[in-house]
């Protein structure tokens, strides 16, 4: 057995432990990613374009009402989890520049557009990484600010 899971058992029976203590009966999980860089030839390390260097970007899962940590996983095996579980799941996705250009051609202008304003708008379309087994719904939205003719913000 990997020692992630070995770690991971062990932090959910600390959990457990916490939450009947406390007669605790929500569960509000609060996940996130951090940067672990890596030096060397580390086994399963990648690079990372967003901090521009070597290293692994688990997800760290917390209960959002006691802070306590109950997992950490790497991303493609929450999205697998969430899948096989029924569970439904909402990921903020880092700006990149694929994504941007898939938003940006979604962009519509009519005659009654008004430059001067600021203005967003939404966008729903189907997303698909690499590590991904299948593409997922995102929600996107561009800016452009007041003064411009281009949107500017890709969020």
């Amino acid at each position: 057995m990997p020692i992630i899971w070995v770690h991971n058992r062990l932090l959910l029976r600390l959990a457990d432990t916490m939450f009947k203590r406390r007669n605790q009966q929500i569960l509000i999980l609060d996940i996130d990613s951090t940067q672990a860089d890596t030096y060397g030839k580390q086994e399963a390390a990648g690079y990372n374009a967003h901090y521009g260097i070597d290293g692994f970007h688990p997800i760290l899962i917390f209960d959002s009402i006691t802070g306590i940590l109950l997992a950490v996983r790497q991303r493609p095996a929450i999205y697998d989890l969430c899948e096989e579980t029924g569970c439904q799941f909402l990921v903020k996705l880092k700006h990149n520049s694929r994504l941007t250009d898939l938003v940006q051609h979604q962009v519509t202008y009519d005659d009654n557009t008004d430059f001067s304003m600021a203005e967003t708008q939404i966008f729903e379309l189907d997303y698909q990484v690499e590590t991904w087994l299948k593409p997922y719904w995102v929600a996107a939205q561009d800016t452009r600010n007041g003064d411009s003719l281009f949107m500017t913000t890709s969020q």
